[in-house]
């Protein structure tokens, strides 16, 4: 039985208009058409090793021997990916290797450039000025993610070479409110030119958040000062939940809202040292408000890495670290009940 058919049979039943048969029948047409996953990857993988081999070749002939040579070859390929992704932009076969080519022309350049001027921070501004313009012209999301975490990479490294470690804060913060207005405005920038670049940059950015909180549950790092990330996560979160009410209409009187804020404020405490609890409880508020499930297990995932660390890293006995674990357990099932118990009481908000 063809799809026409059946949806001939399910109009004659009055499960289906009949007037959007056409438009049914063309868009299960184009689903039929694509390429299975599995093709997919095959020719992805067929991409990587031809652009391998043939960089290998350049390297084996001669041709990529000097630093010049390097930043010439580096521009040629990332000039050849962004040409392939332009021209051939639905092949999968020309955006793997079009992507292949612009890994490794993105390397050639960033490393052909420090080696000619023997600069670690010529190296790390090179890399952003390139990935700036790749995030602009560089039509795909996987490139633009990392694009996205390469120029988070490089002012680590100039903050590191500047000898200016806890600027890391700024930028952690700064990561996060970013993050925050990507994924609250997304509705408007869906309409504007960030079209195509908001989605990448918004992941990147809570990616690049999460992997920086990382180093705050190991110690003897020349990074200190991590009541800094903590008070301004803080702030960032007290806003978000702002917005939220907002939207909501919640009467600012009401209970459950005076326990949210109490309970916001007492998180204060376990992210003086570990920051990292802020911050994914930050991710995982703003993919839960918006259904984005990506969001939502990565910062999961990191919310439960953060907290076994602040349990280990505590100063006290085993059977302390128990007691504690249990009573932390006890008090959230009590908040949220509390919660439940005063918004069902509430003005009807759900």
């Amino acid at each position: 039985m063809t799809i026409q058919q059946v949806l001939e049979q399910l109009a004659l039943t009055g499960n289906f208009e009949a007037d959007r048969q056409p438009e049914a029948v063309a868009v299960l047409a184009a689903a039929g058409r694509s390429t299975p996953w599995y093709i997919q990857g095959l020719i992805g993988i067929s991409a990587w090793i031809a652009a391998l081999c043939f960089i290998g070749f350049l390297a084996i002939a001669g041709l990529i021997d000097s630093e010049a040579s390097l930043i010439i070859g580096g521009v040629i390929f990332t000039g050849a990916a962004v040409g392939l992704k332009w021209i051939l932009p639905r092949s999968i076969f020309a955006g793997q290797l079009a992507l292949a080519l612009g890994l490794a022309g993105q390397a050639l350049f960033i490393v052909g450039v420090g080696s000619q001027t023997e600069s670690v921070v010529a190296a790390a501004f090179a890399a952003i000025v390139l990935e700036l313009i790749l995030l602009v012209i560089y039509r795909d999301s996987f490139q633009r993610l990392l694009s996205t975490l390469v120029i988070v990479g490089a002012v680590v490294v100039l903050f590191f070479d500047w000898d200016i470690q806890e600027a890391v804060h700024l930028l952690i913060l700064l990561l996060a409110a970013l993050m925050l207005f990507i994924w609250e405005q997304e509705s408007y920038l869906s309409t504007t030119f960030w079209a195509e670049v908001y989605r990448p940059v918004g992941y990147g950015c809570a990616v690049a958040l999460l992997v920086l909180l990382a180093p705050s549950i190991v110690g003897d790092l020349e990074i200190e000062w991590w009541w800094l990330s903590a008070i301004g996560l803080l702030a960032l979160l007290l806003v978000l939940e702002y917005l939220i009410l907002i939207e909501l209409g919640v009467n600012w009187r009401h209970p459950a809202v005076l326990a949210l804020l109490a309970g916001t404020l007492l998180l204060l405490w376990p992210a003086w040292q570990s920051p990292g609890i802020l911050g994914a409880l930050l991710v995982l508020l703003v993919g839960f408000r918006g259904g984005n499930r990506l969001l939502t297990g990565w910062a999961a995932l990191f919310l439960a890495v953060f907290i076994i660390a602040f349990y280990y890293n505590l100063e006290l006995t085993l059977l302390a670290k128990s007691f504690m674990l249990m009573g932390s357990g006890v008090i959230i099932l009590v908040l949220r009940y509390v919660l439940l118990r005063f918004w069902q009481r509430g003005e009807g908000v759900a």
